[in-house]
């Protein structure tokens, strides 16, 4: 009786069983099933494919991760930079519009008072304010001559003509009979490292005449060696000294004025 020949049994994974070959063998040999998607076990890091790569490479890939971020940075830096220039190039337009104005309003004491008064925030300014506080003083309007003089002192804070407003303010101040508040700007001046030696000298002059106004020699006396002590004034000096050995003091009269 003939059976019918028998089929050959497959694996489950679908593979066929040939007794010429190992079930190992025919696993190897089969071919790979495509990955599932969403499957990137398999990935390599783009950093570990250029870890062999040369430096045009790297730089390549470095631009490509940063570039948004180069860009933006290199576009602030321009515009800082042209921002700055811009304002540098604004701030000279304005100073030299400012000096413009000023030598125009010299020669006329109402343009003068104007621009002085526009531009009380600037040294150019300041300097007007002062002008006119002398032209007052030289006037004999000594009330007027001390507002301006006060209302220079602070344009002038930080400049070298600071001490000789404030030189001003006090002389006027006394000659419009204000002799204490004189006397106490006058002394402020003495006391200030700050201002020039001249100007220290020609105030502690003057306070030195009002003590012996008031007849306090002594204390004139020690403002007046004061002086001769002090360095490079030497018409000051010489004023001082003047002054001791002629033993004139109780009465000597004012001499001392601001260099108008």
């Amino acid at each position: 009786m003939n059976r019918p020949p028998k089929k050959k049994k497959t694996h489950q994974d679908g593979l066929v069983e040939d007794p010429r070959f190992s079930r190992e063998e025919l696993e190897n040999a089969a071919p790979q099933q495509p990955k599932a998607e969403g499957d990137d076990r398999n990935l390599v890091e783009i950093d570990d494919a250029f870890a062999e790569a040369d430096i045009e490479d790297r730089a390549w890939l470095y631009w490509q991760r940063n570039k948004g971020t180069i860009i933006a940075a290199i576009v602030i830096a321009i515009l800082g930079v042209v921002g700055v220039n811009t304002w540098k190039l604004m701030q000279d337009n304005q100073t030299a519009a400012l000096q413009e104005e000023y030598s125009q309003s010299l020669g006329d004491a109402e343009k003068l008072q104007s621009f002085g008064a526009a531009n009380s925030d600037t040294t150019l300014g300041g300097i007007a304010l002062l002008k006119t506080a002398d032209d007052k003083y030289a006037a004999g309007d000594y009330q007027a001559a001390i507002g301006f003089y006060q209302q220079s002192l602070t344009p002038l804070k930080d400049t070298i003509i600071v001490g000789r407003a404030s030189l001003g303010q006090g002389m006027a101040q006394i000659k419009a009979g204000q002799i204490d508040a004189g006397k106490v700007t006058l002394t402020k001046l003495i006391e200030s490292t700050s201002v020039l030696t001249a100007i220290r000298a020609e105030a502690a002059l003057e306070v030195a005449q009002l003590e012996l106004a008031a007849g306090n020699r002594d204390a004139a006396k020690a403002l007046l060696e004061r002086v001769t002590q002090m360095e490079d004034i030497t018409f000051w000096k010489s004023m001082a000294e003047g002054l001791i050995r002629s033993e004139k003091l109780g009465s000597t009269e004012s001499q001392a004025s601001p260099s108008l």
